[in-house]
């Protein structure tokens, strides 16, 4: 009867130390999962700011080359003016002159 004794024991003990050793387990999933969702989340906030940034290049290069052909025409114009307003001084001096 001793011997039954000194095993029930044992197991009793093995069995308190694979409790302790499953609750750690637990523990350890249950952090890994925390540290996944975050590095999720990260990840996800990333991803939307690099969309972000994408969107706005491609808006300000659009913008960039819209500011330049206005920029051309802009100049256009004023040579024309100055040519028509050349034109115009001439004209008035002959009717003038």
């Amino acid at each position: 009867m001793a011997k039954i004794d000194i095993y029930t024991a044992e197991l009793v003990s093995l069995s308190s130390r694979l409790k302790k050793i499953s609750a750690t387990i637990a523990d350890a999933e249950s952090m890994a999962g925390s540290v996944q969702r975050n590095l999720d989340f990260q990840v996800a906030a990333k991803s939307g700011i690099d969309r972000g940034i994408t969107k706005a290049r491609s808006s300000l290069k659009r913008q960039s080359s819209k500011v330049t052909t206005l920029s051309k025409l802009t100049e256009v114009s004023n040579e024309e003016f100055m040519n028509a307003d050349g034109q115009m001084d001439r004209k008035a001096r002959n009717i003038v002159g």
